[in-house]
């Protein structure tokens, strides 16, 4: 992949995400395959008015290819849109206080699970004491592979740590996907600052952090702790600047990481996934009316074009 004239000013500090590698890792499935071998995610999030987004999450990873997905959800969303957008789906009712669900009664669902291959935190969380100790309780738990978005990431930027509560034991197993402003809250610095360097933006959030870094936009950026060069995606299009297109994101990059890819690859990976179904759905749609539900349709037809068949 090469990169386009609108992006150059990035072609002395980034690398195209390289079409060997997601063809590499999205190697055609053994004819004996069960779907065991396909991990099992968890999508975490939900709270009133906002269930939605953990549903697109949850059908994006299905289609990513998961073997199973469950969602936790705050009770009284059980039957929402979950149900109708994502109905192979387990949703697991958690009960709940102020429309987010119970730290308490989610960690002791979680901690009875026998597997789970990854865990997607954040969609539609919200933002309360409750929520912040579960976002809490799952970075303490160094094994357990988790992509963190949305709510999760605002509730680690207030958090009084920062990004210092993602850094311990285990970090490498994170992936962090947050849009502009998210990102700024992170590092305590205005909007603007990361608009005008997001480089440097995308490389202190891996460094800070110790997890992958994904800075969604025009453009996105892949960075691991230490390297000195990001990776960039050169596919996309403004119609993917719509509401639930991060959590699209998410489910991907989250199913990625339960069929066995390292955090890492599984974040360019889904990147490019994502971008290349959003242009997909552009030539369907038009940009000014696609959804996240068109790029989630789109995603078949990406992954074919990537080498996933």
């Amino acid at each position: 992949m090469t990169i386009p004239e609108e992006l150059r000013i990035y072609a002395e500090t980034c690398d195209p995400i390289c079409g060997d590698e997601i063809r590499g890792a999205l190697s055609r499935r053994d004819r004996f395959a069960h779907k065991g071998d396909f991990g099992h995610i968890l999508v975490a999030g939900g709270s009133a008015g906002f269930g939605g987004a953990p549903a697109l999450a949850a059908l994006a990873a299905l289609r990513a290819g998961s073997g199973l997905v469950s969602a936790a959800l705050p009770e009284s969303l059980v039957c929402g849109p979950i149900s109708r957008l994502a109905p192979e789906a387990m949703a697991h009712p958690i009960e709940e206080e102020g429309g987010c669900m119970r730290d308490n009664a989610f960690l002791t669902w979680l901690f009875a699970r026998r597997r789970i291959d990854a865990i997607a935190i954040g969609p539609g969380l919200g933002q309360n004491p409750a929520t912040a100790a579960i976002v809490a309780a799952l970075l303490k738990m160094p094994d357990q592979p988790l992509v963190l978005d949305a709510d999760a990431l605002n509730l680690i930027a207030t958090s009084g740590e920062g990004l210092a509560m993602v850094r311990r034991e285990g970090s490498a197993m994170r992936v962090l996907t947050p849009h502009h402003a998210e990102a700024a809250r992170l590092l305590g610095i205005h909007v603007d600052d990361v608009r005008r360097d997001r480089v440097g933006v995308v490389r202190r959030l891996a460094d800070e952090s110790g997890a992958v870094a994904v800075l969604k936009g025009h453009g996105t950026l892949v960075a691991e702790p230490g390297c000195a060069r990001p990776s960039i995606c050169t596919a996309g299009n403004p119609g993917m600047a719509t509401g639930g297109s991060g959590d699209v994101l998410t489910g991907i990059v989250a199913s990625l990481i339960g069929q066995g890819l390292a955090p890492a690859i599984a974040a360019r990976v889904g990147v490019a996934a994502h971008a290349t179904a959003g242009d997909i759905a552009a030539r369907a749609m038009g940009e000014r009316c696609m959804t996240a539900r068109d790029i989630i349709k789109a995603m078949p037809e990406a992954f074919r074009s990537l080498g996933g068949e």
